[in-house]
């Protein structure tokens, strides 16, 4: 079997006060893996956190675009797993880890998926009502058979969007160069979900954050 090949890739935009905290907690991760930044927003603080815990960094020329900005993170990485995570969200330790475990037990993974908890005034949890709902969601492809099934893909995906989008790991393997082609302004993720249920193969699901 192939080592695991993996990168966090950090969409870091402007000065954001959340920043330093998403580092360390790709910093802390049990099973280590790449880190990078890429950013349209170019400016002394993003550099400075960059130089700070040695990450490097990638700036792309251009009006900040979500879409534009995803497929740059995407793109960037060199690595078969890649995870864009957003510059407000923190990674439990365990995150690569699971990641590893999980795909490495599956046939034909194209992607991995997390549960994810709220953070509130700086306070992970409790769980409230928009993530129990999507989490509910999301239980039909705890079964591996349904994970890899088109209906049971696009059902967790048919009230709404289940999937919390930096909780997301894609098989760049599988899914080739700049995947995210949605035409959408808003809900990008959703509509790169349900594009992500129409090609063969497993999502892998963890069900805890």
């Amino acid at each position: 079997m192939s080592a695991f090949s993996h990168t966090f890739s950090i969409c870091a935009y402007k000065q954001s006060e959340y920043l330093e905290e998403c580092i360390l907690s790709l910093k802390k991760q049990t099973l280590p893996t790449r880190i990078i930044m890429v950013t349209s927003t170019p400016n002394d603080y993003i550099y400075s956190l960059a130089d700070k815990y040695e990450i490097p960094i990638f700036v792309r020329d251009g009006k900040s675009d979500i879409k534009d900005d995803w497929n740059f993170a995407y793109d960037r990485a060199e690595t078969k797993w890649v995870t864009v995570a957003h510059q407000d969200d923190r990674y439990d330790p365990d995150y690569a880890a699971a990641l590893a475990q999980k795909v490495g037990s599956m046939e034909h993974p194209i992607a991995f998926v997390t549960d994810y908890l709220p953070i509130k005034n700086g306070v992970i949890g409790p769980r409230d009502i928009n993530s129990r709902i999507r989490r509910l969601l999301r239980s039909p492809i705890k079964n591996e058979r349904r994970a890899g099934s088109p209906f049971w893909k696009k059902q967790i995906l048919a009230f709404g969007n289940s999937i919390c989008a930096p909780s997301v790991t894609y098989n760049k393997e599988v899914l080739g160069p700049s995947f995210f082609t949605s035409e959408f302004k808003f809900n990008i993720d959703w509509d790169t979900f349900l594009k992500l249920a129409q090609i063969d193969g497993q999502l892998a699901y963890v069900d805890r954050p």
